[in-house]
């Protein structure tokens, strides 16, 4: 069976937490008719982002602080990525045109200031 990232559908990989058929029942009598439909079909399509620059893959080695510091920097981000708000590793990236940030590590400073 072919996955989505093997398939190139990167949409499949999409989800939302927002039930979308009751959404649409509490938006039944809203006034603002087309941005109910544009809400809706948001969530079941995607969104558009009104992104009109290059789609290019770009990628960035991180920061020779993170490089230096990789045990706790990596601690940080397999932390994040436990709690949901990052993704990855990815062996192969599940969007083509994928932006990948570089890191720069910044201990936080221990100090008591008077």
């Amino acid at each position: 069976m072919e996955t989505p990232l093997a398939s190139g559908d990167s949409l499949a990989l999409g989800e939302t937490p927002i039930n979308c058929i009751v959404l649409a029942s509490y938006l039944r009598n809203y006034e603002h008719k087309l941005l109910a439909s544009e809400l809706i079909n948001g969530f079941v399509n995607g969104f558009y982002l009104h992104y009109s620059g290059p789609r290019i893959r770009t990628e960035a080695r991180n920061h020779v602080s993170v490089r230096d510091s990789m045990p706790s920097a990596g601690d940080l981000v397999a932390t994040e990525i436990k709690l949901g708000r990052m993704a990855g590793p990815f062996k192969i990236p599940p969007l083509i045109t994928l932006e990948f940030l570089r890191l720069v590590w910044s201990p936080r400073r221990t100090e008591v200031f008077d």
